[in-house]
């Protein structure tokens, strides 16, 4: 198995316990003893957070805020959500209040109120829809103010402010940066975890309540840290993210055998796409938050990021090795950004997939069809004007490459009931081939055009690609490579081939096989002392 992440850790006021999530439920370490409990009836919890007298739990499950005793005793509903959670980590979360009062955000609205004891939910702060996407992760101050983290338009939730009534007061305005989990802490400090291009971890910094200002400057605490919470008696309790990051990029040899690590570790990555020269390698990878398009010398070793905020998952590189295709998720939109990001994406194109051609005219293009599947369409970049049917087959079809010549695109399509590969000739869409004969979800052509690599759940295979007496295309039989089996390859995070060194680049698990007890929490014994400059 590979090695499994405590969540969401939460110390309990009184530092005598510790809630996460883990394995699909909500777990309790009591701090005096070596086992852990699960708490019934808490299948699909996030987000937890305690009672102030620590004696219950308040967590998030599906479109509902629920309570729960931690020594036994069954949850009962506080409210309906009023709306679904906003996906990945950040922007829901929830601080119950000593007056019985219960503030949340879903990641997708304004802050919300409801009584502990349960009853109907009112939004007590509301969203600006010109100059805010939403507002997160509410903190009830001392003086009843609310400590919360503003997500503005078409940038990262990086703007941490304190809001009075209609009064609000900015504390902190990062750009680029992401700002989570703020908390104020009885000595007088807001503790949260800053996420961006650099200086990742937990930061504290001093906030004078009466003021409504901050008293002094930020300071990193934790490198690396996540999820940080604190107890009244001076317990901190967080996750440490570089243990967070379980997938790298490995280079593998025609036998699946792994030569080397090309990336270090994210949370979750893939996509990965050599550049024309293969000297760089770009790459979809999470750091814990949104996912983001990063390109990596392969010399140097140096990682950039080039798309933030997200979702956005990278298609490929243009011809001239300077620009990037990615698909902002979401909007199902595909936009080209240069690697000094000189200026703003340009928009090719609607889809959710998108594929250039070797000559970067064309960008073959999956969008959604009016049966729910998907079909494959082709865009004309230099011409303009509307993107043609290209694959508008019985089935759902999807994950177009292109060939090296520029003559021919493969495809997947469940036409025949499963996943396999098809071949057409480019741009006509003409005789289709299927290439795959036991199933397959992704192909790629090799450099020079003579091979087309077949992956699966399964494993890897190749088949032969040589032209007929008619000018066509004559395919070899499937061959196998290698399986995957308990390699800790991702098949489905996407592949690429390096033809210079006939070696393949994908996304596999970090350790597999490792120590599945492996700690991920870490506790600190009077937290302040991080203050101290060493």
């Amino acid at each position: 198995e590979e090695a499994k992440a405590f969540d969401e850790p939460q110390i309990s006021p009184d530092g005598r316990r510790v809630a996460y999530v883990f394995d699909g439920g909500l777990w309790v370490r009591d701090l005096d003893r070596l086992e852990p409990r699960r708490l019934e009836s808490t299948e699909g919890a996030v987000a937890p957070f305690w009672s102030p007298d620590g004696r219950q739990l308040a967590f998030f499950a599906g479109t509902e805020l629920w309570r729960i005793p931690v020594d036994g005793g069954r949850r009962e509903l506080v409210c309906s959500l009023q709306g679904s959670l906003a996906g990945g980590r950040g922007g829901h979360g929830g601080h119950w209040g000593p007056d019985g009062t219960i503030l949340f955000s879903r990641g997708n609205s304004g802050i919300l109120a409801a009584p502990a004891v349960g009853g109907d939910a009112r939004e007590i702060v509301a969203v600006d829809d010109s100059t805010e996407g939403d507002l997160h992760e509410p903190w009830r101050l001392p003086d009843g103010g609310i400590l919360l983290v503003v997500h503005p338009l078409s940038a990262t939730p990086g703007r941490l402010v304190v809001q009075h009534g209609a009064e609000r007061t900015v504390l902190l305005d990062l750009p680029g940066h992401r700002i989570l989990d703020p908390r104020y802490v009885d000595t007088g400090h807001i503790l949260y975890e800053r996420t961006g291009p650099n200086n990742n971890g937990l930061w504290a910094v001093p906030y004078a309540v009466a003021d409504r200002a901050l008293a002094g400057e930020p300071v990193l605490i934790v490198p690396e840290g996540a999820e940080g919470s604190v107890s009244a008696d001076g317990q901190l309790v967080y996750a440490n993210s570089q243990l967070g990051g379980e997938e790298i990029i490995a280079a593998l040899g025609t036998d699946g055998t792994m030569i080397e690590a090309v990336t270090p570790a994210y949370t979750a990555l893939g996509a990965p796409r050599l550049s024309p020269d293969g000297r760089r390698l770009a790459f979809s990878a999470s750091d814990g938050e949104e996912v983001d398009v990063w390109v990596q010398d392969l010399r140097r070793g140096t990682r950039s990021r080039l798309t933030n905020p997200g979702p956005d998952f990278l298609q490929g590189w243009h011809p001239d090795g300077e620009r990037l295709v990615f698909a902002n998720i979401g909007s199902d939109r595909l936009l080209m950004r240069t690697l000094d990001n000189a200026a703003a994406p340009v928009e090719l194109a609607a889809g959710r997939e998108g594929a250039l051609t070797p000559d970067g005219r064309h960008l073959l293009v999956t969008r959604p069809s009016a049966d729910s599947r998907s079909d494959i369409h082709v865009v004309d970049l230099e011409a303009g004007g509307e993107a043609r049917p290209l694959v508008a087959g019985p089935g759902a079809e999807d994950s177009p490459r292109v060939s090296p010549a520029g003559r021919h695109f493969l495809y997947v399509s469940n036409e025949t009931g499963r996943r396999e590969v098809f071949l057409r000739d480019f741009p006509s869409g003409a005789h289709p081939v299927q290439v795959s004969t036991e199933g397959a979800d992704q192909a790629l052509w090799s450099a020079d055009g003579a091979r087309i690599f077949l992956l699966s759940g399964e494993g890897m295979s190749e088949v032969t690609v040589a032209a007929d007496a008619r000018g066509g295309l004559e395919l070899g039989r499937p061959r196998q490579l290698f399986v995957l089996g308990e390699s800790g390859l991702l098949p489905d995070r996407g592949f690429e081939h390096d033809g210079t060194s006939d070696r393949f680049i994908m996304a596999r698990r970090a350790t597999p096989g490792a120590d599945t007890s492996r700690p991920r929490l870490v506790l600190v014994q009077n937290w302040t002392r991080l203050l101290q400059a060493p």
